[in-house]
C-alpha cells in the first residue's frame, strides 16, 4: 500500500480557483449578458485587435477546443459582440473582430477581472504577487508542452 500524500495537490487548488472564479464571474457579469468564458474571447480580441485574429488563434492561446470556441462565438456573434468576416483570397478563412458594443462596456470587463484578482491576492504583497504571476506562467508553459 502506498504512502498518503500529505500535503495538498497544487492542481487541486488551481482547479478551485478556476472553479470559483468562473462561478464568480459569471454571477457578475450576467448584468451585460456575457459569461466569464465569453469575455476571456473579448479580452483576448481586445488585446489583439492589432492584428487579424482567427479562430484558431483563439484556440490555441485560450487552450480551448474547436467546437468550444466556435459555440463562444457563435454566441457572442448573437449578442452582437463579435463579428466574423471572410477573407477575400480565402472563403474558408474567416476573420474574427470585435463590433462597437463591445467599446462602452470593455473597462467594466476589465475593472470585473481587477477585482477578481484583487480578491484571490489579498494579502499578499507586490513582491509575493509577481513571484506567483511568474511561477503561474511559467507552469502554464510547461502544461501547453507537454500535457
Amino acid at each position: 500500500m502506498s504512502q498518503p500524500i500529505k500535503q495538498p495537490l497544487i492542481v487541486n487548488s488551481i482547479k478551485t480557483i478556476d472553479n470559483l472564479v468562473k462561478r464568480y464571474g459569471n454571477s457578475h457579469l450576467k448584468e451585460i449578458d456575457l459569461t466569464h468564458s465569453q469575455t476571456n474571447v473579448i479580452i483576448f480580441l481586445h488585446q489583439e485587435s492589432h492584428r487579424l485574429v482567427q479562430q484558431r488563434d483563439i484556440e490555441h492561446s485560450l487552450n480551448l477546443t474547436n467546437p468550444t470556441v466556435s459555440v463562444l462565438l457563435s454566441r457572442l456573434e448573437e449578442k452582437g459582440f463579435v463579428r466574423r468576416i471572410t477573407k477575400p483570397e480565402d472563403n474558408r478563412s474567416r476573420i474574427i473582430e470585435l463590433t462597437d458594443k463591445v467599446e462602452p462596456i470593455i473597462q467594466e470587463i476589465y475593472e470585473h477581472v481587477r477585482s477578481i484578482e484583487e480578491l484571490l491576492f489579498e494579502g499578499l504583497d507586490e513582491a509575493e504577487i509577481n513571484a506567483l504571476s511568474e511561477s503561474l506562467r511559467k507552469v502554464a508553459l510547461n502544461a501547453k508542452k507537454r500535457l
